[in-house]
């Protein structure tokens, strides 16, 4: 009797599903803006849609290759102005073992990264609820400096040293660029009543924020 062969392909893990979803997301955040433009509303609702992406991504990146996975948003106002707190990507190391000094020197690009919308930027100097102090060449000849939020190979995420509540904030407002003496920026000037972010919990998930009173008391703009 011939009994049937089972099919030698694989099915699909959860966290590939994941990260497929997490690349839709993307689209559908970029898109959605390009559809819609004009309105600053609008532009940070995408921007907040593209971040809750990249995190959903760096999440699966971290568990699929085992590796600490960084989420990284360009914070060097010595830098690309068009690229300071707007460029965000995902990083992972590749060397797992750390040196004596702590620190992981080789990480590599899980993505080409992204850039906000016109006149939208990341809130992190503002509020500090990001790791910063992360210099890497990213899709750039030239050693920048990026705040993150890390993810374990878990899938958890690593507290904030120092921050006011611990869990990671990811924020986004529209804004004017505001050019210094030296050749470089300082922060953007804000519209606080323009604010969408996502606090992003020890176990890894995270919860959309859609307006300024949904920011914790401490970091309420």
């Amino acid at each position: 009797m011939a009994f049937p062969q089972k099919s030698s392909r694989s099915a699909f893990t959860l966290v590939e599903l994941l990260v497929v979803l997490g690349v839709m997301a993307l689209f559908v955040g970029v898109f959605a803006t390009a559809l819609r433009p004009g309105s600053p509303t609008v532009a940070v609702e995408g921007a907040q849609s593209q971040l809750a992406s990249l995190l959903t991504q760096a999440r699966g990146v971290a568990v699929l290759k085992n590796a600490s996975t960084r989420l990284i948003i360009h914070n060097d106002s010595a830098g690309d102005d068009d690229r300071y707190l707007r460029f965000a990507g995902i990083v992972y190391a590749v060397d797992t073992s750390v040196p004596a000094d702590g620190k992981i020197d080789e990480w590599w690009p899980a993505t080409d990264g992204i850039t906000l919308p016109q006149g939208v930027y990341a809130r992190i100097d503002d509020w500090g609820n990001m790791e910063t102090g992360f210099n890497l060449e990213y899709i750039s000849d030239t050693t920048e400096e990026y705040a993150y939020i890390e993810f374990y190979t878990n899938g958890t995420v690593a507290n904030v040293s120092g921050g006011p509540i611990g869990s990671p904030i990811l924020a986004v407002s529209t804004g004017e660029p505001n050019p210094n003496a030296t050749g470089g920026f300082d922060d953007p000037t804000f519209n606080d009543d323009n604010v969408r972010g996502a606090i992003v919990r020890r176990y890894g998930s995270f919860v959309l924020l859609n307006e300024p009173n949904a920011f914790p008391t401490e970091v309420r703009p």
